[in-house]
């Protein structure tokens, strides 16, 4: 709480730019006893941005058990250029499927269907209907027809 305190203090006079969550990493190094670790050996590096966006080839990334990943890294492991992501431990959140210009393959459309559903029954549980069903079945649809257009 003090920690948390001490960062929203300081987040209110940063001017945001992409990546803000780095930021915070850097503050918990700097402020509150973390440490960086180098998995280079396991990532074997990165194309641009980061590891967990873009793996390159033969990257070991599943060993992290990573809590997010990218589309990118997501088909990769698919495809097996990566190792497989642990099916105990998987990536709970996947960035940016939303892109028209990803191509889901077939099971993470599965993967968003259960996804979706989730998130829905959140919404029921909190008592929300400020974001009807209909509104996301569209949203669906249209990625998935531009991912096949795309293809």
């Amino acid at each position: 709480p003090e920690a948390v305190g001490g960062w929203v203090k300081l987040a209110a006079l940063i001017p945001w730019t992409r990546f803000e969550y780095i930021a915070y990493q850097q503050y918990c190094v700097l402020f509150e006893g973390f440490t960086f670790n180098d998995v280079t050996n396991l990532t074997l590096g990165s194309s641009w941005g980061s590891f967990l966006e873009d793996p390159n080839v033969g990257s070991n990334l599943a060993e992290l058990k990573p809590l997010w990943v990218g589309f990118y890294a997501t088909n990769k492991a698919l495809k097996g250029l990566i190792s497989p992501f642990s099916e105990e431990e998987p990536p709970l959140i996947l960035f940016h499927s939303d892109y028209e210009q990803c191509r889901l393959t077939p099971p993470l459309f599965e993967i968003k269907k259960l996804w979706k559903a989730l998130v829905l029954q959140n919404l029921q549980l909190a008592h929300r209907d400020d974001y009807p069903e209909d509104k996301m079945n569209r949203r669906l649809n249209e990625q998935r027809q531009a991912a096949f257009l795309a293809i």
